[in-house]
């Protein structure tokens, strides 16, 4: 049994040698005829390539070129939709500001309450302000109650050179934050002043220079000896002057991501 059974094995792995044999040889076959045809798709594949280089490439860029276009297009009208919703809406507020100041002018009410004994110590303490500052020629400030106003020195606050105005616009709102503390009277109890010192930056004229005045200190000062209920927060575009000390209570502002504070608010 043991000599047949090894008989019919060899007679198996004989014919799967067979089988292999021929598989092999068509194998071999077939690789001669695909190195037969290799030359043929090499050459093939090189003018698809020149095909895709000079006709699809080309065309690929264009419309590339052209999405990006398209692209960009329908960023700027979003963006100038965006711009005239904006239109609207601040057109819109003011017809509405309009509509009310027109009612608001009519009203007797409204404008008999700026009497003379309401606005006559409101003026005062503007005028103590800027005499403390050092406010040039300051000799007599009173409110315009038709204007709504102030009158510095028989001259309408509007017509000062700018620098000018903005010092006397900052001292308007710091009075009125002292006025309104010091009556009870409804404030936040802070005030905050952009550019308030334009007239040692950039004065519209000689009348408009303070340059050559101590006010920038002077209103430093009067600043640090607001009461603790009331605060103030600058923002100006010079540093201090350098006879006031400030201490930490100065931020500056670099408008750089990696170098200090970039702003009032965070980056």
């Amino acid at each position: 049994m043991t000599v047949a059974a090894a008989e019919a094995e060899m007679q198996k792995i004989e014919s799967r040698q067979s089988e292999l044999t021929t598989t092999i040889a068509a194998l071999n076959a077939e690789a001669q005829s695909i190195r037969k045809l290799l030359p043929n798709m090499r050459n093939s594949l090189s003018e698809l390539s020149i095909e895709i280089e000079t006709v699809v490439s080309p065309d690929l860029r264009r419309q590339r070129a052209t999405y990006k276009e398209l692209a960009d297009k329908g960023a700027n009208v979003r963006e100038a939709l965006g711009l005239f919703s904006n239109l609207n809406d601040l057109t819109s507020r003011k017809a509405n500001l309009e509509r009310q100041n027109e009612r608001g002018a009519g009203d007797a009410t409204s404008n008999n309450r700026l009497t003379n004994t309401v606005v006559a110590p409101f003026a005062e303490r503007v005028e103590s302000v800027l005499r403390q500052w050092g406010f040039p020629a300051v000799e007599q400030v009173h409110f315009d109650t038709t204007a709504k106003d102030l009158v510095v020195s028989g001259k309408a606050r509007t017509s000062y050179g700018k620098g000018l105005r903005a010092i006397t616009q900052s001292a308007f709102t710091i009075s009125l934050m002292q006025y309104c503390a010091d009556n009870d009277l409804p404030h936040p109890g802070i005030v905050v002043l952009d550019s308030p010192l334009l007239s040692y930056r950039e004065p519209d004229s000689a009348e408009d220079d303070l340059s050559d005045t101590n006010l920038n200190g002077n209103f430093y000062r009067y600043l640090l000896g607001l009461e603790s209920d009331r605060q103030a927060i600058i923002v100006e575009n010079m540093d201090p002057p350098s006879d006031v000390e400030l201490g930490n209570r100065v931020v500056h502002f670099s408008g750089m991501a990696d170098e200090g504070r970039f702003g009032l608010f965070p980056l």
